[in-house]
């Protein structure tokens, strides 16, 4: 019984983990114009990715997956460094609107990750733009407003997004908004 039973768990095993060939699979954008991080220009070349990881970058490379992207410009990923993706997510509404904390002036204790809904739809629209890594900032409307986050757009839960070496910022503002939250107050921000 113990056999059958240990060789059931196998298979079924077997079944639910990916194969390695499965996760080795790569695929080839063939015959575009890639940008790369230090401004040079490939007019005519292709590019391999394993996983998420880019392999190689030259010319008449061999995939599993060929896709022809000829007349397309693939770029690195772009960086925001001043965002608000989460904390105001979308559709915009009092009751999801996590970016100010306007109960004082000064709020260097707060920091913009624990108010970061990873379910905005804005998320993945940044991705489809090219965006790859944001800095979510909190809002305006202290002077200081508290500490950034820096996330990557890939992961579901912000653990998984967090870039976890990334120093936090701290964000201050100052003119309009802060004057017009605690103007209207008849507070000095």
């Amino acid at each position: 019984m113990k056999t059958v039973t240990k060789r059931a768990f196998l298979l079924l095993l077997s079944l639910l983990l990916p194969s390695s060939a499965v996760l080795a699979q790569s695929t080839v954008l063939k015959g575009g114009t890639l940008i790369t991080v230090n401004a040079k220009i490939l007019r005519g070349y292709d590019l391999k990715i394993e996983g998420r990881q880019i392999k190689a970058i030259g010319q008449n490379l061999k995939g599993d997956k060929v896709i022809d992207i000829s007349g397309k410009t693939v770029t690195p990923g772009l960086i925001d460094p001043h965002s608000h993706l989460g904390v105001y997510p979308m559709p915009a509404s009092r009751g999801t609107s996590d970016g100010n904390e306007a109960t004082s002036p000064t709020t260097p204790g707060i920091w913009s990750g624990d108010g970061i809904d990873v379910a905005d739809p804005a998320i993945a629209r940044a991705v489809a733009y090219g965006v790859t890594t944001v800095q979510v900032l909190p809002g305006s409307a202290n002077n200081i407003g508290g500490q950034s986050t820096i996330i990557k757009l890939h992961g579901r839960t912000l653990d998984e997004l967090l870039f976890k070496e990334a120093p936090r910022g701290m964000k201050h503002a100052m003119g309009e908004n802060p004057k017009r939250v605690y103007g209207s107050r008849k507070q000095l921000p």
